[in-house]
């Protein structure tokens, strides 16, 4: 009896954290975040390291006898903070009588809790993805514009943004699904790629074009898309202790090579009601991530980090690109509507960090006075 009480709350938690990983839909594509970065962090924060941007300089006479020293830039990394924001859980009891007569066992119940949780975070998600300050959003019925034209439009605009290329996905809602599914000039691949390969997303995975896999989610609006990479949102989960006073054990579950979810399951015993009580939960945050973004000077030629007249630094989210299946127009960046924004010399709007991401990238439109 000693040898089943220590082992089988580590193999039901091992059950609970297992399904919630299964069951994730959006947050599977995501970056993670494990538990053991949270011990002592100063109020339930850590930090994303994101890599910043050195300028490449260049000598333009290099035979001619220098006098001067070359430049050296300071390098500095940086940090993104994510912060543990929620404590989603499933509780739920069982009487004598139920477990007497009815034979309803834990292990069966735990299934269903880690279900629950699992679709509380998927709704996490979703409210983060749809929400997030993407640049640039492109549609699907612009005039002279087909649908394959518009998914080539989405990743010319990708690519501009410099997103990464390995790991795209475009989760898209049922409509978009189905206006892809029922366009003949589109041809999907039907390899699997490995950040939809286990799970859920499995069976949401409907082809890859473009480099790109395509996704479906119910939980999204129908007629919306995202592009993205798993960079550009980062999950984070941590499994409560354990109190002494309750049986359990927490789990995290494997998850294509990386950590994957972390989760508690704990059991007492009520006596006030003659009922045996469980809690499948755990800790979560999820944000979206920005990057620092290279300029370009007067000649085209990269100039460092995108910076304002006020010494501050560009930080944008360039690893999503948004998709509306039934918008008539895109939505691209306009430096115009940023007119009382301070730009480089104290210009207003032109050179402003919105203005220079413009010119950096060709996409959207530039201040004109």
């Amino acid at each position: 009896m000693a040898l089943n009480a220590v082992v089988k709350p580590q193999k039901l938690a091992a059950v609970a954290a297992e399904v919630i990983e299964q069951s994730l839909t959006i947050p599977a594509l995501f970056q993670r975040q494990g538990f053991d970065q949270f011990k002592g962090a100063e109020n339930d924060t850590v930090y994303i390291r994101v890599p910043g941007i050195l300028p490449a300089r260049e000598i333009e006479d290099f035979r001619a006898e220098r006098t001067a020293s070359i430049t050296f830039d300071a390098f500095t990394d940086r940090k993104i903070s994510l912060t543990l924001s929620g404590n989603t859980y499933s509780a739920t009891k069982l009487q004598d009588e139920q477990k007497d007569w009815d034979s309803i066992q834990w292990s069966r119940v735990i299934g269903m809790q880690a279900q629950a949780v699992a679709r509380s975070l998927n709704a996490k998600a979703v409210t983060k993805l749809t929400s997030a300050p993407y640049l640039a959003t492109v549609a699907g019925a612009k005039s002279g514009r087909t649908l394959r034209s518009s998914l080539i439009e989405l990743r010319r605009i990708a690519n501009a943004f410099r997103m990464p290329l390995e790991s795209r996905t475009l989760v898209v809602g049922t409509a978009v699904e189905a206006a892809i599914l029922n366009d003949p000039t589109l041809v999907l691949a039907q390899n699997v790629g490995d950040s939809v390969a286990e799970g859920v997303l499995r069976e949401a995975f409907i082809g890859r074009i473009f480099g790109m896999n395509i996704i479906v989610a119910a939980e999204l609006a129908a007629d919306k898309g995202y592009l993205i990479v798993p960079s550009a949102f980062a999950l984070a989960t941590a499994a409560p202790a354990v109190p002494q006073s309750a049986v359990g054990a927490t789990a995290t579950a494997a998850a294509n090579g990386v950590s994957g979810v972390a989760a508690r399951w704990v059991l007492d015993y009520d006596p006030t009601i003659l009922a045996e009580r469980s809690v499948v939960n755990l800790y979560n945050g999820v944000r979206h991530v920005t990057d620092v973004f290279e300029g370009v000077d007067s000649n085209g030629k990269p100039n460092g980090a995108i910076v304002n007249g006020s010494g501050t630094v560009g930080e944008f989210l360039i690893r999503g690109v948004a998709f509306d299946v039934d918008a008539t127009a895109d939505v691209l960046p306009d430096a115009d509507s940023n007119a009382n924004a301070t730009g480089v010399g104290g210009t207003p709007a032109a050179n402003s960090l919105l203005d220079q991401f413009v010119k950096a990238t060709g996409v959207g439109t530039i201040f004109t006075p």
